[in-house]
């Protein structure tokens, strides 16, 4: 049995297609890159804009057509829309985002355990390790909580032992990621900080990158193990801007959002904002970090 994966969206998406890839071949199936060649044809798909909902649904079709015997199975967000079934009846299966575990089982193979993880990342230098699913926010513009549904934390010793994994087979650098990121552990009562130590402390090669953080996750506890991992953290954070507008991020941000985790979000500094616009939001951040 061949497969065939596609992969839309996210850095969870990718992670999650190569922990796929990895189960079938555990379970004795094979992967191919060449679609006429597969037996089966699986889309990690993406719905966080219209374009990539479009392009998942495109994918698709062109599987069909560039092979008419493969058996599609839809995967990711996509699967998520219960108002999207007309268009995946171009599917053989649906694969939901909490069922993507039994892939193998749903194709007929071996069981290969319940747990998605990862030995690397299919064609790149760096590995994407998943510690977090799920966003809470329910902010006006997105639809990412119906599809990922509640904060979902990996296990502190699961991304401990993954980390090491990476390591071990070459890769120089790890960017841990997840659906909400910064949320990590909001069930468990911990945070991201004890994660980053914990991995500093057992693996001692590489470094460690985090993807996006939202403002209100980025604390002086934060700061202070970044600078002090001697370069082991990437001094680096991409910090989400949703809007510059300051009226506008009453209406993006959902009511529990704070005016102050609101006002951070509108950064300074843009190079398109003329001087009196940056003086405003400059006072507007001061005045709300004094508060």
């Amino acid at each position: 049995m061949k497969v065939f994966f596609e992969t839309l969206g996210c850095k969870i998406n990718q992670y999650e297609t190569q922990a796929l890839r990895e189960q079938i071949l555990k379970a004795g199936g094979e992967v191919t890159e060449d679609i006429r060649d597969a037996d089966y044809f699986v889309i990690n798909s993406c719905v966080v804009t219209e374009t990539a909902e479009k392009a998942s649904l495109h994918k698709m079709r062109k599987a069909l057509r560039d092979n008419p015997k493969i058996k599609v199975v839809a995967a990711g967000c996509l699967a998520e829309l219960p108002d999207k079934a007309k268009e995946l009846r171009l599917a053989d299966f649906i694969l939901k985002n909490q069922d993507k575990e039994n892939l193998a089982r749903l194709l007929g193979l071996s069981e290969t355990g319940k747990k998605l993880e990862v030995s690397g990342l299919f064609g790149h230098r760096r590995s994407f390790l998943k510690i977090e699913d799920g966003c809470e926010n329910a902010c006006a513009y997105c639809i990412v909580p119906s599809t990922r549904g509640k904060v979902k934390s990996r296990p502190l010793a699961e991304i401990v032992n993954e980390a090491e994994r990476l390591c071990a087979n070459g890769y120089a650098e790890i960017v841990l990621t997840g659906i909400n990121l910064g949320a990590y552990g909001k069930e468990l009562g911990t945070g991201i900080v004890p994660v980053l130590k914990s991995i500093l402390k057992t693996v001692k090669t590489g470094r460690l990158r985090l993807s996006s953080l939202e403002p209100e996750y980025v604390t002086p506890e934060l700061l202070d193990i970044i600078a002090g991992s001697e370069g082991k953290i990437c001094p680096h954070l991409h910090i989400p801007l949703q809007s510059l507008l300051f009226h506008e991020l009453f209406i993006l941000f959902p009511p529990k959002t704070s005016s102050k985790e609101r006002i951070l979000c509108w950064l300074s500094g843009l190079p398109f904002d003329k001087e009196p616009v940056q003086k405003e939001k400059v006072f507007s951040i001061n005045k709300y970090e004094h508060d």
